[in-house]
């Protein structure tokens, strides 16, 4: 016999609040890291040319009998001479073809060598051969927003080096790229004192033209000025464009001339062992620290804030200050930002950084707004509550604690301590298994959405919304 949950009875009254309040608990959609199998190009792209050896022409000689001798008269004379003439002929016929067809195949397969292997690469060769990439890495949409309150479309520095750099030489082509970044924010205390935080961080520039900087969310999320710091000395106040917090990727905006932006690698080409290198500032006073090691594992799923996120390990050394900061590849280009150490104080060498083709598709839509498009939202507070089953056992569930106005939620008839049971009839039983659930649709969607009410089980129909958080009101 199965144990019989009882819910607490509630009241039928709902209780709504303003729908601008921020969502404690509120789901949200997660942007999932590609999870094939990991490959990488060639450290060199020049290839020996690989040679393939014909054997020789194969001759059979074959022995006739001798002729009996005979005595040499003018006609017989006459003849050989003939015949001999006939055979030169012959024989320079025969090598002038031979000969022919291999200078003939000889230069063929040299022009196929040449192009093949030993091209040489203009700088300016690609600039009339643009990428096909549908995404268009370069550039940005303003769709949807005035030209005049637009930001600048991305601007992404490119490189195609694929030799092998030293440590020390990626840092001299790095570290001025490597920024800073101090936040400053106001928070009350129990005693309902206004005091002054700040928090120190770093980030890097990935736009030298338009001045865009990528970091963690957390690093900027906590406040509302921020101040950056170049490795010459300048300094420049800071806007925020947006933070994506359930991805933990923030980008800033700072005016300036003459940035240097770091060149953005291939995250999908990463495999475990290659060599990463990190620049940052730890502990907020180690300015442009560099640390080395290897990538140690792909498609690690952390949990920050009970939020899943797909990262890389690496076990260069990761401290408070190195959050935001470039995870550079030998060939000088960024495939992570550093975001996560495992802490322990018996542990080290664990440090967990976002992949560069997750944060880059994560910046592009800050820019164009602000905000990740698509994730779901359904308005509402929750907040897990435990309660006692028919057999003495305990168990977990997930109640309502506020229906926001004019939310989705609200709109289906969910009310305040609702417990919510199931998704499309998937059982829910946490606030986490609600966040995962709804992580498999977007905005848009219908779903069912089935609550226990006054002893009794209600289906509604939801279609959700979308979820702005992080979104910078202008």
């Amino acid at each position: 016999m199965n144990d019989e949950r009882v819910y607490p009875n509630h009241s039928d009254d709902g209780v709504t609040g303003p729908a601008q309040e921020q969502v404690a608990n509120e789901p949200v959609e997660q942007y999932e890291a590609p999870q094939e199998p990991m490959q990488t190009s060639p450290q060199n792209s020049q290839q020996t040319p690989v040679y393939s050896y014909t054997p020789p022409m194969q001759h059979n000689y074959i022995s006739y009998p001798q002729s009996p001798v005979h005595k040499h008269t003018s006609k017989g004379k006459t003849k050989k001479i003939i015949w001999g003439i006939v055979a030169c002929i012959l024989c320079l016929a025969m090598g002038l073809i031979a000969g022919g067809a291999v200078i003939q195949y000889g230069l063929v397969d040299l022009g196929d060598w040449i192009d093949g292997h030993h091209k040489p690469v203009l700088e300016d060769e690609n600039k009339n051969n643009p990428a096909s990439d549908s995404d268009d890495d370069n550039s940005l949409s303003t769709s949807g927003k005035n030209v005049k309150d637009a930001n600048p479309p991305l601007s992404l520095k490119q490189n195609t080096n694929h030799n092998a750099l030293s440590a020390a030489e990626i840092y001299k082509s790095s570290v001025n790229s490597v920024v800073g970044i101090t936040t400053e924010g106001t928070t009350t205390n129990m005693f309902g004192q206004t005091t002054t935080t700040a928090s120190i961080g770093s980030g890097f520039i990935i736009d030298e033209e338009n001045g865009y900087i990528l970091t963690n969310a957390h690093v900027v999320e906590s406040g509302n000025t921020y101040r950056v710091s170049l490795y010459n000395g300048e300094t420049y106040d800071a806007t925020l464009i947006g933070h994506e917090s359930e991805n933990d990727v923030a980008v800033l905006k700072i005016e300036a001339k003459n940035l240097t932006a770091l060149p953005l690698g291939d995250s999908n080409a990463l495999v475990v062992g290659q060599d990463i290198v990190t620049i940052g500032n730890p502990l907020g006073e180690l300015t442009y620290t560099l640390t080395r090691g290897i990538v140690s594992a792909l498609n690690r799923a952390i949990n920050i804030d009970g939020q899943p996120i797909i990262m890389f390990q690496i076990d260069a050394a990761v401290n408070p200050g190195n959050s935001g900061g470039p995870a550079i590849d030998s060939t000088g280009k960024v495939v992570g930002i550093v975001s996560a150490k495992y802490s322990s104080a018996s542990i080290e060498g664990i440090g967990f950084c976002i992949p560069i083709n997750d944060a880059l598709h994560i910046a592009k839509e800050l820019i164009r707004q602000g905000y990740v498009s698509g994730k779901p939202s359904l308005g509402i507070n929750v907040k897990d509550y435990y309660g006692r089953g028919s057999y003495g056992y305990y168990y977990m569930y997930v109640r309502v604690e506020k229906v926001n106005k004019g939310s989705c939620a609200a709109k289906a008839g969910m009310k305040t301590e609702d417990v919510i049971t199931a998704i499309n009839g998937e059982e829910v039983a946490s606030t986490s298994e609600l966040v995962t659930k709804l992580k498999k649709f977007k905005a848009g969607d219908t779903v069912t959405i089935t609550v226990y009410r006054n002893g009794d089980y209600r289906d509604l129909t939801v279609t959700l919304d979308e979820d702005k958080s992080g979104a910078v009101a202008s």
